[in-house]
Parts: structure tokens; sequence; C-alpha cells
């Protein structure tokens, strides 16, 4: 999902798992995307210490655009930046 301009509601859709599995990455119908988060948390009582789509822990890939996002991603390029395997994020309670 695009989300150049997330709302402040964390409006993700819930994951449902496909019966089959013909590729590595399509074990979920949708993936919760980082920039939304971040704007979420932006509106609530904490202060985000550190957050990460977590390419370096990304599996190797021979996929093009799976390259190419991933390096776009690692130089911190939007939306890249906020694309990734997995969102890890740091707060701290105000």
């Amino acid at each position: 999902m695009f989300d150049f301009f997330p709302d402040s509601r964390l409006s993700w859709d819930k994951v449902v798992p496909q019966k089959t599995y013909t590729e590595l990455d399509t074990d979920t119908t949708i993936e919760p995307y980082l920039h939304s988060l971040i704007h979420y948390l932006k509106n609530l009582p904490v202060r985000i210490v550190n957050y990460s789509s977590v390419w370096e822990e990304e599996a190797k890939s021979n996929n093009p655009r799976k390259i190419i996002i991933k390096i776009l991603g690692k130089l911190g390029l939007f939306p890249f930046k906020y694309w990734g395997p997995q969102i890890f994020v740091v707060v701290q309670k105000i």
C-alpha cells in the first residue's frame, strides 16, 4: 500500500494466510506498513527511539524487483526505507 499521507489511525488490514504458497514471500495477503505505524505513534505520548524495516536480515534474492527495493531501502530513500521484510520499532513512553 502506498501511504504518502496516512491518517492518525492505525488502519491496517487484517492479515489473512493464503491457502497455498507459490513463493517464499506470499505467506500473507498484505503486510503492515512501517510508515503508517510511525505516523500513528507520533500521535501518541511516546518518543520514537529507533525504527527499521530490517533490510539487513532479508535473505538474498535473485528477484530484480526485490534487489532494487532493498538497495533503495538501505539508502534510506522514501518510500522504500519503510518497505521491508520486518517492522522493528523502539518507543519510549513520555
